[in-house]
């Protein structure tokens, strides 16, 4: 079951890029708001990162992304723009129930998605 939940958060960060041009802004009307999220404060699910915090970025066609503290900007999923975690797994913390894969996304990409009025 882990296993299937890592394949499917790899698929929607590997990128599903079928969104229609009127997704390009959060259903308040701002484009990117932003909300802080903390290891300590994350309760959705385990925190699938290495660094401790992060602001949460609304973007354009449904798209959602994290800015960590040092100002590096990681998608979430595959319409948020930023460096793919696919690209730099230092920062996507290793699964230690199942050994050669790493924590899944969904909890975050859910979080993410629902705070930016998504779902």
């Amino acid at each position: 079951m882990r296993f299937v939940q890592v394949v499917i958060s790899l698929l929607v960060v590997g990128g599903m890029l079928g969104c229609s041009d009127s997704d390009t802004a959060a259903p308040n009307g701002q484009v990117n708001p932003s909300m802080r999220v903390t290891e300590v404060s994350f309760s959705n699910g385990p925190w699938p990162f290495t660094f401790e915090a992060g602001e949460i970025q609304c973007q354009e066609r449904m798209g959602v992304a994290l800015k960590t503290d040092d100002g590096a900007l990681y998608a979430l999923n595959g319409t948020g723009t930023g460096v793919s975690l696919n690209s730099d797994s230092t920062v996507w913390k290793d699964n230690p129930e199942i050994p050669g894969t790493k924590v899944s996304l969904s909890s975050m990409i859910n979080y993410a998605l629902e705070s930016c009025g998504y779902r």
